[in-house]
């Protein structure tokens, strides 16, 4: 339910955001390993300068974890050091909107070039990693009901159309670095593109691995660990503390984060193996991804479709 009681309480009272909360959802960037026990988190300086209720700006933040305490001891925003204690809900809303316009974007930019590789080479074999892509971006983009449109109804990511081609031109760091193979679905991750690259070749499919791995793999797993993380926990989208900005929020992660697919049209991974009579590419993958994490696996989209 997007109008919830959670939302008038926190109108009145707003919830601290916790230091193990921030962490987790810091897994989903890049952090870099000082030691064996303490965490480096960076949105860097390079990225355009996105205004942020007002007076802080989503870039040049750093974040630093006391790993098996889970707490954050240091936080420094444009130079100025701030204080985590006083801080989490600003540092919390900062992290989630950088998610939408840098990391989770980059995702949905590479299924785009996978689809149009798929469609350009008329390639049936993958045409379900190609169904909904266009549509949906051009949904995204254009749509008066799209969360990255100002005015819409639905505006919830606080950032725009502007805000996601200027971050282009700051690159993400690689996700396969040794510092990240403690986080959540890391181990997944590596065998889903071992899988993707195995199983081009062995059913001679003449597709770039990389961007079929964002479309099918990273796009959909991004929405699914960040759902779980954030399904219990509203919070200031934009972190003005104010109503709209809980209420935006909730938006956000109940109708724009949860995953979801066309009831009558499924491709979701399972179902679009079960389509094919003789093993196919979508089935021999999704063997592979079941070995690695059952769960996970029934959780993979053919498509980025949402």
């Amino acid at each position: 339910m997007i109008l919830s009681i959670p939302a008038l309480y926190m109108m009145c009272k707003p919830v601290k955001r916790t230091d193990p909360l921030i962490q987790n959802y810091c897994g989903d960037f890049h952090p870099s390993t000082e030691d064996d026990h303490i965490w480096l988190w960076e949105i860097p300086r390079e990225l355009p300068a996105v205004p942020f209720d007002g007076n802080a700006v989503l870039k040049d933040l750093s974040i630093i974890f006391l790993e098996k305490e889970r707490r954050v001891i240091r936080a420094i925003h444009q130079g100025k050091d701030i204080a985590p204690s006083s801080s989490s809900n600003m540092l919390f809303s900062i992290v989630a909107a950088t998610l939408g316009y840098w990391s989770h974007f980059k995702s949905h930019l590479m299924a785009e070039i996978s689809a149009e590789e798929i469609i350009n080479q008329g390639i049936e074999k993958l045409e379900p990693s190609a169904r909904f892509v266009h549509s949906l971006h051009s949904g995204l983009l254009n749509s008066a009901t799209s969360p990255a449109v100002p005015g819409s109804l639905l505006y919830s990511i606080a950032t725009t159309r502007t805000s996601f081609e200027e971050s282009m031109g700051c690159p993400m760091p690689h996700y396969i670095v040794p510092a990240k193979r403690n986080f959540a679905a890391f181990a997944f991750f590596l065998a889903a593109r071992k899988s993707i690259a195995a199983n081009l070749k062995a059913h001679d499919l003449n597709v770039s691995v990389e961007p079929l791995f964002q479309n099918m793999i990273v796009h959909c797993i991004d929405h699914h660990l960040s759902y779980e993380y954030l399904k219990l926990h509203d919070y200031s989208l934009d972190g003005s503390e104010s109503f709209m900005s809980y209420m935006r929020s909730l938006i956000l992660v109940e109708l724009w984060m949860f995953p979801k697919v066309n009831p009558f049209d499924d491709v979701h991974l399972c179902a679009v193996a079960c389509n094919y009579d003789s093993p196919s590419f979508y089935s021999d993958v999704y063997r592979d991804l079941k070995r690695a994490d059952p769960l996970l696996a029934d959780r993979i989209i053919a498509s980025t479709c949402f």
